[in-house]
């Protein structure tokens, strides 16, 4: 899934897009997620989440950001 800023949301390099992958491997998810964020910044640490999926944000070394959710 991808997608753009909401319209109240200034325009910047970073929030131009935001990618959301999901999995259904825990192991895959952790290498997918480490990968994204190397070299970039961390928002969420991929955890167990509330809604029973593994779940983690990031912005990877070009400046996009990504989300993983993995169902457990």
């Amino acid at each position: 899934m991808a997608y753009d800023v909401s319209p109240d949301t200034p325009l910047n390099s970073g929030n131009n897009i935001q990618m959301s992958v999901d999995l259904d491997d825990e192991e895959k998810a952790t290498v997918v997620f480490n990968e994204l964020s190397n070299g970039g910044i961390v928002h969420t640490e991929l955890l167990e989440t509330e809604w029973n999926a593994l779940y983690g944000a990031c912005t990877d070394k070009f400046n996009i950001r990504w989300m993983v959710n993995c169902k457990l």
